[in-house]
């Protein structure tokens, strides 16, 4: 990865948790950003979230967790600085099989030689968390994964970088991307064309949107995340997945009123094709999938209300890891791409504004961002990446 020479003006295209962050890490840099967001900051994918750092992996690996490491590191110091707030609930992974028994247990070992403080729980360990024991084989459990509230941490990464001279333009979509020489020259918008070096694709479910205007095409696919909100809580409830062995996982997530029941797509194989300008209904068969998750696990849940939320939609990459870098050979020199997280927004964000943000100021390629290449797929049928 080498970037353009002489970098002096970057654009960033969308203003969610990564362009946000991104736009702040920019801010402590000698260059002149510009950040694009085509309506209001964090409105978009980092909105319909559920803001959770998560530390839990069923396959962990070194690279992921020096991701989340960075990425807490910057969060922790905004929570202790009383910039942003956090709110603690630790996680769940319910194991409904032994096989899946047996998955955590190995998860668990491998989270610990990280540094991560996990454990096995039997059923009845998870039983103290409101969960039926008989239907289920264990738990995997780590306390450090809480939630943020996605506008402020947004709201809060914008606002310092404004101060420190970013320009924000908001309501402002990205039409094109001009180049000369091979080279991104100018970012277009419906106000005219603005003189660039780096043009930043951080635009979430638009992202693939932004690719097409270089004519680039990258591993890239859209997952529908609906969410229902369960009209009653249970007090201490973690975040909490429940894997299903017909499609992806359900999960539950309390907040101030009740619990937010949502499905955990991530899985690229399973990606559809979806406007991330509809507003897609939660559907009846969604609905049905909560109550039956709830009735099953959950019983002092089952038979609540369940209100309409909303449907997020992810941006997932092949192996799980975000695509993160310039593209080399496949588009314009200066173009880079910061998109594709999986799912894990909010947790790998600052991580990957910081990788970027080295890049871009001293040309300089940090190891995990080589690894993190867009061109890392090369069969993507078939894609693996070396993430150790």
């Amino acid at each position: 990865m080498t970037p353009p020479a002489d970098v002096e003006r970057v654009s960033i295209v969308g203003g969610g948790i990564t362009g946000a962050s991104l736009a702040y890490r920019l801010s402590e840099t000698a260059l002149d950003v510009s950040l694009y967001e085509r309506g209001e900051l964090g409105e978009g994918a980092t909105a319909a979230s559920m803001a959770v750092f998560s530390w839990q992996s069923l396959h962990p690996t070194a690279l992921d967790h020096r991701l989340r490491r960075r990425s807490w590191a910057e969060y922790e110091r905004f929570v202790e600085e009383g910039r942003i707030e956090f709110t603690p609930t630790g996680a769940l992974d319910v194991a409904t099989t032994p096989e899946k028994r047996e998955a955590i247990a190995d998860a668990t070992e491998k989270l610990r030689e990280l540094g991560v403080d996990a454990e096995t729980l039997d059923p009845e360990g998870v039983a103290a968390f409101g969960i039926v024991p008989n239907a289920v084989t264990g738990a995997l459990y780590t306390e450090r994964e809480g939630c943020f509230d996605p506008d402020e941490v947004v709201a809060h990464y914008a606002k310092r970088a404004a101060e420190a001279g970013v320009r924000i333009e908001t309501d402002t979509e990205v039409t094109g991307i001009e180049t000369e020489d091979g080279a991104v020259s100018a970012i277009e918008t419906p106000d005219g064309a603005t003189e660039t070096d780096v043009v930043v694709n951080a635009a979430g479910p638009w992202a693939p949107a932004v690719n097409d205007l270089v004519g680039l095409t990258l591993a890239l696919r859209r997952t529908r995340g609906p969410i229902l909100d369960v009209q009653d809580r249970i007090e201490g409830l973690p975040f909490t997945l429940f894997e299903r062995a017909d499609g992806p996982a359900g999960y539950l997530r309390s907040h101030e009123s009740g619990v937010y029941a949502g499905r955990y797509a991530t899985d690229y194989e399973s990606g559809e094709v979806l406007d991330p300008d509809r507003n897609y209904s939660t559907g009846e068969e969604f609905r049905d999938e909560v109550g039956e998750l709830l009735e099953t696990y959950v019983p002092d849940l089952a038979g609540s209300s369940l209100e309409e939320g909303w449907v997020g939609i992810r941006t997932v990459s092949p192996d799980g890891l975000p695509l993160v870098g310039d593209v080399e050979d496949g588009g314009p020199e200066g173009f880079v791409v910061a998109c594709g997280p999986s799912g894990l927004g909010i947790t790998r964000a600052p991580a990957i504004a910081d990788l970027l943000g080295t890049y871009l100021e001293t040309g300089r390629t940090p190891e995990d961002l080589r690894r993190l290449s867009p061109t890392r797929f090369t069969d993507v049928a078939d894609a693996t990446s070396d993430t150790s």
